[in-house]
């Protein structure tokens, strides 16, 4: 109950700042918050999973509704939920894992600049943009006309911000976002201050629960929006896989993902009907749930009960909320989407990973999501090609004279064979059925080119030779497969001294292990998988 309360205080600032930057009244974003959560805990496929409306469809939503109206935006979220069903039915939703991380990450990066500069309007008391190519113009403007902002609408900006981010640091058992709206609300409201708020903008909050309407069918705008609708299909499917992983690393649960996109499926039926927008599982609120003490899907379920009673109870109170606070909310939601870190990392990586992050940036930026989202799926299919030639020629030239009983493989191997298996909550993996049995005593793993969308594969790999007293030793970490010493509790899982360069080390120092300890037995080479040599 805790848990499921403490996600509430973090979903309901975030869902009416989403909710606005959309361009739709505040409510619209706990509507979608209530009932993602809903359906997440039924029908989902991670013990903590907590829906919502996403930073990433700010924009998406907004264009949408510009160019087919509500009615539009309505038909693109059913259309996505029966293409989330369909991918949850048929395990093909596991294949958005196979999205290159450099186009991952140029996505996110795309994201949060659009979001970042949508704010500058709400902070200075402009009011919020439209659709992605009018932030060349507000640049612009804020360039030509800086004595034009609100002094007291950057301060209550600034000092939420403030607030936001030194909150964690006194205390964990209130999300920063609530501190400063809380905050905000009260100064506005005693003050008096001259700012926008929801109040001036919307007129405030309606109080009650949402009411049950049918989506306006218009049958003429289901070909233009198939696209769209696979779209928003791909992102709710990574979002939410992403967010079921992060927790799964939190908690050591495993999700099933086919259930969990069905679940995100029905959500996405249902969240139009009850005047809602395009939701997806949020990484944020999941893992607040996780670490708040959740162990059920019984916390989603007191998440969307206080979320009701806060529209049933305390919703005419949001209207002194002013839009400057909801802003660095949403700065704060850009800043952590960005993934600005891993920019370094993609960097170093090969002249291709570094092109296709460069043109889904500026897709991203430029385009809009649709056209980015397409943009990531053909280079995605190039990069797939390009890896599966690279793999086609690896494991051949290692004879059989160099192995040790057979145990070289490369990880596109590993990956490909797990993958045809599809979800591996309800049975085991091909390798724990089928060839498993034929590896050696010691395996030895190439992964030359592996991204982070490969790593969960390669864990439960890891585990099923663990499993069955097997050793694992990992080799040709070059510059793009670096990324795995950016995971030092997964390293110290295999054994720092069980990395190695490339494979003579490999073979060397499987060698020495052989000399050493198998000649014992099975025994002690069991124990041996089970601690970092």
């Amino acid at each position: 109950m805790v848990a499921g309360v403490t996600a509430a205080a973090v979903a309901l600032p975030v869902g009416m700042a989403v909710g606005i930057n959309s361009g739709f009244p505040p409510e619209t974003g706990i509507y979608s918050a209530i009932f993602a959560s809903l359906c997440g805990s039924l029908l989902g496929g991670s013990r903590f999973q907590i829906g919502g409306p996403s930073a990433a469809f700010v924009f998406f939503s907004a264009s949408i509704v510009k160019q087919y109206g509500w009615p539009g935006l309505q038909m693109v979220t059913l259309m996505a939920g029966f293409i989330l069903i369909f991918l949850g039915l048929t395990k093909l939703g596991a294949t958005v894992k196979l999205l290159p991380a450099s186009t991952l990450i140029g996505f996110a990066n795309g994201i949060a600049i659009l979001i970042a500069v949508k704010q500058v309007g709400l902070v200075l008391g402009w009011g919020t943009m439209g659709t992605p190519g009018e932030t060349l113009p507000l640049l612009l403007r804020l360039a030509e006309h800086p004595s034009s902002a609100n002094p007291v609408s950057c301060v209550l900006a600034a000092g939420s911000l403030i607030v936001i981010l030194l909150a964690p640091k006194m205390t964990k058992r209130l999300p920063g976002s609530l501190i400063a709206l809380v905050i905000a609300a009260g100064a506005v409201w005693f003050f008096g201050a001259p700012v926008e708020t929801i109040g001036s903008r919307f007129g405030g909050m309606p109080s009650g629960l949402p009411v049950f309407t049918i989506p306006l069918f218009r049958a003429e705008l289901i070909a233009p929006l198939v696209i769209p609708a696979f779209a928003a299909a791909i992102l709710i499917s990574v979002e939410s896989l992403l967010a079921a992983a992060v927790t799964d690393t939190v908690s050591g649960d495993r999700h099933s993902s086919g259930t969990e996109l069905i679940g995100q499926g029905v959500s996405n039926l249902l969240v139009p009907m009850f005047g809602g927008i395009p939701a997806a599982g949020a990484v944020a609120r999941t893992v607040v749930n996780s670490r708040s003490g959740a162990n059920t899907p019984l916390a989603g379920l007191v998440h969307v009960l206080a979320l009701c009673s806060v529209l049933v109870f305390a919703a005419p109170l949001t209207r002194f909320v002013p839009l400057a606070t909801l802003a660095a909310i949403m700065l704060v939601l850009a800043f952590n989407l960005s993934l600005w870190r891993e920019v370094r990392l993609i960097l170093r990586l090969d002249l291709t990973a570094r092109i296709s992050w460069l043109i889904v940036v500026v897709l991203t930026v430029c385009a809009g999501l649709t056209v980015a989202v397409e943009a990531m799926l053909a280079l995605a299919v190039l990069h797939y090609v390009r890896r599966a030639s690279l793999a086609s020629g690896a494991v051949p030239q290692v004879t059989s004279d160099e192995t040790i009983g057979g145990g070289i493989l490369d990880m596109a191997t590993v990956l490909s064979s797990a993958r045809e298996d599809g979800d591996c909550r309800h049975k085991p993996m091909g390798w724990r059925c089928a060839r498993l049995e034929k590896l050696a005593p010691i395996v030895i793993v190439s992964v030359e080119d592996i991204t982070n969308s490969d790593l969960p594969g390669l864990e439960e790999f890891c585990d099923l030779l663990k499993g069955s007293g097997r050793i694992l030793l990992i080799c040709g970490i070059s510059r793009q497969s670096a990324i795995l010493r950016r995971y030092p509790k997964f390293i110290e899982r295999i054994g720092k001294r069980n990395v190695l360069p490339h494979l003579p080390a490999a073979l060397k120092r499987a060698s020495d292990i052989s000399d050493r300890f198998l000649g014992v037995g099975e025994r002690l080479a069991g124990s041996l998988a089970q601690a970092p040599l």
